[in-house]
């Protein structure tokens, strides 16, 4: 199994208890999560409480103190209707997500550079999973099968260098894996904090900017289930930043203050510093509209995909001028 550390000390909701709901629920509980699990068929809870689960009807959760939904495969996201817990989550601007997006989340952050291959399309695909991954281990690899081909993937073995991973992916598994980043087709796709377009479906309308602060990426949802990813640093003035938000202003190389808190601990000057490349908010801002939180540039590229202590969200320089110029004032922020 693959115990998901990158929600550890948090609470998650799973919808779904059969065969991949609970190993992933299994999963969560193993890497430190606060899990609780639900399904309509009272035999599956029953079975999931009996494994070690704890169990609680959904909508009587406090989903405000909700991380994540992690949704089964199968369970509706959004044809032909959203089931309910979906309708609960996105209510509170809870991210919707499930085992194979846990998988990338988890590669990602302790084997970026493990070969994962992926593979999905209409017809055909359980037939090229199982045949790449009896190439991968006839060539002497350790390789790992599963996903929809029947294996759940959070069942596997971790991910590692050497070790390949070869998922089959339904269409319900990639409508909550808003991350999947598989490596067979390019060896860069490790540096995931570099803008590019990626498969996203949401029940976001086209043009909303989701930030998803814990993976450190921001999206542009685009039509046709498409969005541009880029990657983001985070300061601690956003820690509390969650929920809906819309953009109040925007400016081209801002001018820059340093905070009070900044000038007690020495680390800036008082006084204002004036727009251009050594101005910490970079080359654009986005300012929202709580008054105190901001997208902005940075003058420190290396930051992005950190947390650091001072400002809120940043991106590269060369990312906010091209997300500047995508868009307008009043264009809805989620935060996760």
């Amino acid at each position: 199994m693959i115990p998901i550390e990158t929600l550890a000390g948090r609470s998650v909701a799973v919808f779904g208890l059969g065969g991949s709901g609970l190993i992933a629920s299994s999963a969560l509980f193993a890497g430190g999560a606060d899990v609780v699990g639900w399904d309509d068929s009272a035999a599956r809870i029953a079975h999931a409480a009996s494994a070690g689960i704890p169990t609680a009807d959904l909508r009587e959760l406090d989903w405000s103190k909700i991380a994540a939904l992690v949704l089964a495969p199968g369970v509706p996201l959004t044809h032909p209707a959203p089931h309910w817990s979906v309708g609960l989550a996105r209510a509170m601007a809870v991210e919707v997500i499930g085992d194979i997006e846990l998988f990338c989340r988890e590669r990602r952050r302790h084997a970026p550079d493990a070969p994962f291959v992926a593979i999905t399309g209409t017809n055909g695909k359980s037939t090229t999973t199982a045949l790449i991954a009896h190439l991968a281990a006839s060539a002497g690899f350790d390789t790992q099968l599963g996903g929809n081909i029947g294996t759940a993937i959070l069942s596997l073995e971790p991910p590692r260098m050497g070790r390949i991973h070869v998922i089959e992916c339904s269409s319900f598994q990639i409508d909550l894996a808003p991350g999947i980043d598989g490596s067979a087709a390019d060896n860069d796709l490790s540096y995931v904090f570099r803008r590019q377009p990626t498969f996203y479906r949401t029940l976001q309308p086209v043009g909303t900017i989701i930030i998803d602060k814990l993976q450190h990426f921001l999206y542009l949802i685009e039509p046709n289930n498409v969005a541009l990813r880029y990657g983001i640093g985070l300061g601690e003035q956003c820690t509390e930043l969650v929920g809906l938000r819309h953009v109040a202003s925007k400016a081209e190389w801002p001018s820059w203050q340093a905070t009070p808190d900044m000038i007690a601990r020495k680390l800036a000057k008082p006084g204002v510093l004036a727009g251009g490349p050594g101005n910490p908010l970079g080359a654009r801002v986005m300012e929202l509209d709580d008054g105190k939180s901001r997208i902005n540039g940075t003058n420190a590229p290396a930051t992005v995909g950190t947390n650091v202590i001072f400002g809120c969200v940043r991106l590269g320089n060369d990312d906010v001028v091209d997300l500047y110029g995508r868009v307008q004032n009043g264009t809805a922020v989620v935060v996760n």
